[in-house]
């Protein structure tokens, strides 16, 4: 399989010229692509021409506007990819569906997040068109496929169905590092969205650190009302704009725990790392099962509810000895074999016939 990463967004670098990641979704392509790529599989990346992300198969072609859609179908095709992974771009579907190209449309989107990704076309004509050539979609945790299944349906009134789901974290070089003594504090990380409600943790009588980037879409008027709200909550000293990607495993690796403060996260990446770390986690969780819980077994006891006061307290009380068994428990339960054993099945049912064409690009 000759395999190309497309990345949701057009307009976001996968990495900035600090090396910080831009989001969710864009970290898992770096940890699959690079992952696979160590382990022989013949992986690529296309990502955008600003980009800052250095590492071998990856193309810098997308360009911040629409008309790139069909050069990176056409450079896919003259190039011989024969497994193409699109990281949920809705536009790019269309192109690929006119193409006759079979892909994995993978939904890293957030629960409740419907109409703001996705207009009523990606969920009826454009989904059936991708069915109709052999395309798959799959969402990234049980709770996300099964609540959006629902949504979709009574919202649009189709039969729309993901093809199933896959969990995207498994442990890598980075998340295997030593455990490190706590320190008091807690700690959330995720970008100044309004969803992600990372002001909740002034509600914490224990101290915190927040490390956070800009949302992308930061001229929006929601986004800058949010930021005003909140104004003295993101001044404050302990809250860290744009850091290194080095310095915030640094700050979650020393902290007590992490809070998840997203309520709809369709996956989790900040709670695997932390759990990684053997950090206890505290997830904002009402009404639904926070999709974070499927990285260790059920029933643990170091996941808690940010209203279950006293489990919060039994957290800062853990040693050392006490976040290496949790380490060492969530590392093994999220392998990178396990990964596979999932991955490349779902790959493989959805390969192209190898075309030829006059494109050369490489």
């Amino acid at each position: 399989m000759k395999i190309l990463h497309i990345p949701f967004s057009n307009k976001l670098d996968i990495k900035g010229p600090e090396g910080q990641i831009s989001g969710g979704g864009e970290k898992v392509i770096v940890n699959v692509h690079e992952m696979m790529y160590d382990r022989g599989y013949d992986s690529h990346v296309a990502d955008t021409v600003t980009s800052h992300y250095e590492h071998p198969n990856v193309h810098r072609i997308i360009k911040p506007d629409t008309t790139s859609n069909q050069y990176v179908v056409d450079y896919a095709i003259g190039n011989g990819f024969d497994v193409i992974v699109n990281h949920g771009r809705r536009s790019i579907q269309k192109t690929l569906n006119e193409s006759n190209l079979k892909s994995l449309f993978i939904d890293h989107s957030p629960i409740t997040l419907l109409n703001k990704l996705y207009d009523e076309e990606g969920f009826t004509t454009t989904w059936r068109d991708a069915k109709d050539v052999g395309s798959k979609y799959i969402g990234v945790s049980e709770p996300q496929t099964y609540i959006r299944n629902e949504s979709i349906r009574k919202m649009f009134g189709n039969d729309f169905e993901y093809d199933g789901w896959c969990k995207f974290q498994f442990v890598d070089t980075e998340l295997n590092r030593e455990v490190q003594d706590p320190e008091d504090y807690l700690i959330a990380v995720g970008r100044a969205d309004p969803y992600k409600t990372l002001h909740i943790l002034k509600k914490f009588d224990i101290p915190y650190q927040v490390c956070t980037t800009p949302y992308h879409k930061n001229d929006s008027p929601t986004y800058k009302e949010y930021l005003t709200q909140h104004e003295g909550f993101f001044n404050q000293d302990c809250v860290h704009w744009d850091l290194p990607r080095e310095t915030v495993l640094d700050k979650i690796m020393k902290a007590r725990a992490l809070v998840t403060t997203c309520r709809w996260e369709s996956s989790g990446i900040s709670s695997f790392e932390a759990l990684c770390y053997g950090l206890p986690i505290i997830l904002n969780e009402k009404g639904n099962t926070h999709a974070s819980r499927h990285f260790a077994d059920p029933g643990v006891d170091y996941i808690c509810t940010v209203d279950e006061k006293e489990k919060i307290s039994q957290f800062m009380k853990f040693d050392k000895e006490k976040r290496i068994d949790i380490a060492n428990e969530v590392r093994e339960y999220n392998s990178p074999d396990q990964f596979l054993k999932s991955f490349v099945p779902i790959l493989e049912s959805v390969k192209n016939p190898v075309r030829t064409n006059v494109f050369d690009f490489l």
